[in-house]
C-alpha cells in the first residue's frame, strides 16, 4: 500500500509540475534594430504630353425598333461627353 501512495505523488507532484510549466508565459522576443528610412527621390517634372494620332471613338444609340425613344438623350450624353474630353485634351493613347 505504502508504495501505491508513492506512486501516486510523485504522478501528482509530475501532473501539477507540467500544468505549471504549461501556463508560464512565453519569453518575449528581443526587438531587431531596423535601418533608418532612405531619403525620397526628389520630384522630377512630368513629361510634356505629345501630339499623337487621333483617335476616332464609334457610337451607336438606338435610333429604331423598340429603344429609338432613347436615341435622342443618347446622342446628347455623347455630345456631353465628346465636349468634356475636348476640354481636357482628349484620349491620351499609347503613342503618348
Amino acid at each position: 500500500m505504502k508504495a501505491g501512495r508513492i506512486s501516486l505523488v510523485v504522478t501528482l507532484f509530475t501532473v501539477i509540475g507540467l500544468l505549471l510549466a504549461a501556463c508560464a508565459p512565453a519569453p518575449a522576443p528581443t526587438p531587431t534594430p531596423t535601418k533608418p528610412p532612405t531619403p525620397e527621390a526628389t520630384p522630377t517634372k512630368p513629361p510634356v504630353p505629345k501630339v499623337g494620332v487621333t483617335y476616332k471613338i464609334g457610337f451607336a444609340p438606338a435610333v429604331t425598333g423598340g429603344g429609338s425613344f432613347l436615341g435622342e438623350p443618347e446622342r446628347n450624353v455623347a455630345e456631353i461627353i465628346a465636349a468634356r474630353l475636348e476640354e481636357e485634351g482628349g484620349v491620351v493613347g499609347p503613342d503618348g
